[in-house]
């Protein structure tokens, strides 16, 4: 009897691993749907997640959420995905509905280095320039003035310049209205709606997580990565040269097939890589 048992995991498992690996080689069977090549910036890598016996090399997507650029996911775009709007503008004061209410699978295009970016830049930047006008008489406040500018300019050194654009239900309409695959990818995402208590009283969106947000490594591919020491994040308080002239020290290839799921297809070090 035990073997019997033993021998339909068995057979289980093969099963299960034949369909993962049909569904990879579907995903991978003609041209790609997208290819985008992102750097240590889009990209961490996971060093400090690896066990010495694990071989495994991950590395995660790091996409700019901190803006306020999702803005745009709003009532209708909410509608789309199938969300009630209505019912959630009637329960707007009742949190155990926002807690119980689930997220819903659409598809987001992710922009690299384009619109959104640029915008963002342009913020930070008037930003600076607004703290940099003000002259505080106080040494301390003066000080934290200055913290607050080293922070916004490393932000615009190392943040990550792939943002969320759009998202609806299906991909092919978004590809339509973003058709350079060398810039957009469409990737499959959870989305939550809630209230904004704001003055605006509004119903908005947002992205919770993509449902690939890791990619693993082929072998063949990790000899640049191997021996790098974690990424050093920087902060207000970093003032050194290294911190304030920091470069991605990697790029990466990433691929996205018929079902929009990214495979990595290349890894190059940067002479900043090469100097680690």
């Amino acid at each position: 009897m035990k073997n019997s048992y033993l021998l339909i995991a068995l057979v289980l498992i093969v099963l299960v691993n034949g369909i993962i690996l049909l569904g990879v080689a579907g995903n991978r069977s003609g041209a790609a749907e997208a290819t985008l090549t992102l750097t240590e910036r889009e990209l961490d890598y996971l060093a400090t997640y690896q066990k010495e016996e694990n071989s495994g090399v991950s590395l995660r997507f790091d996409w700019n959420e901190y803006s306020s650029g999702q803005s745009w996911l709003d009532a209708q775009k909410l509608t789309d995905l199938g969300f009630d709007i209505e019912a959630i503008k009637q329960n707007n004061q009742d949190r155990n509905y926002y807690r119980q209410l689930l997220p819903k699978r659409g598809y987001v295009v992710l922009e690299y280095a384009g619109e959104a970016w640029r915008n963002y830049q342009v913020e930070k930047e008037t930003e600076i320039a607004e703290l940099v006008g003000k002259t505080p008489a106080d040494e301390k406040k003066a000080e934290r003035l200055a913290s607050q500018v080293a922070r916004i300019r490393e932000d615009l050194l190392s943040r990550s310049r792939l943002f969320a654009v759009d998202v609806g239900p299906g991909p092919e309409a978004l590809r339509q209205r973003y058709p350079d695959r060398s810039r957009f990818a469409i990737v499959a995402a959870e989305v939550r709606a809630s209230y904004s208590y704001t003055d605006e009283r509004k119903v908005h969106g947002r992205i919770v997580q993509l449902l690939v947000d890791r990619l693993h490594v082929p072998l063949s591919l990790q000899k640049p990565l191997v021996g790098l020491p974690p990424r050093k994040y920087l902060s207000s308080y970093d003032a050194s040269p290294e911190a304030r002239n920091w470069q991605p020290r990697y790029t990466v290839t990433v691929n996205w097939g018929s079902r929009f799921e990214p495979w990595i297809e290349a890894v190059v070090l940067t002479p900043a890589g090469e100097k680690e």
